[in-house]
């Protein structure tokens, strides 16, 4: 019975709610050398290291990151749902985590970060702002999985394929 297959299609914007997860972050950058990478892998384990050994992950986030909002906020970044973080990997893991749980750290093309699930929820309605940033970020957010399934990398110097 083929006429009964039914598909569903995501568009942004279709969709006024979705599983939505408030995280706490806690950034550091690699650097750009090869001792600027040795630093920030040492200070990443170190970080690992002390959260293994219960500190206070918002007292971890607010000595480690130079954002500012991270200090403001206590790393908290607000809720969002899938589609919404720019590197797939980092938002497997953080979907993945259950609440109070802390990822390892995810390396990112310009810095690490650790987060930490403060809440969860399996159906969040999306704000105004999230609806747009969904619509805006789409094609980079397909683009990006299809790299990682993929595993698609660029090979030739210089050249951008994005």
């Amino acid at each position: 019975m083929a006429g009964n297959r039914r598909t569903t299609r995501w568009t942004p914007g279709s969709c006024s709610s979705s599983r939505g997860i408030r995280p706490a972050h806690a950034p550091a950058p690699t650097g750009g050398d090869y001792q600027a990478f040795l630093n920030a892998l040492k200070k990443q384990t170190d970080v690992k290291q002390k959260l293994d050994a219960g500190t206070d992950f918002t007292e971890v986030a607010k000595s480690l990151s130079d954002d500012p909002d991270v200090t403001t906020n206590n790393g908290d970044v607000g809720w969002f749902s899938r589609g919404m973080l720019p590197d797939p990997n980092a938002e497997d893991a953080v979907f993945k985590a259950q609440t109070g749980q802390i990822t390892d750290p995810i390396s990112t093309t310009r810095t690490w970060i650790i987060y930490k699930v403060l809440e969860k929820q399996p159906s969040r309605e999306l704000t105004d702002d999230q609806k747009t940033k969904l619509k805006q970020t789409s094609y980079q957010y397909w683009l990006a999985r299809q790299k990682k399934a993929y595993d698609a990398h660029k090979l030739i110097p210089g050249l951008s394929p994005d």
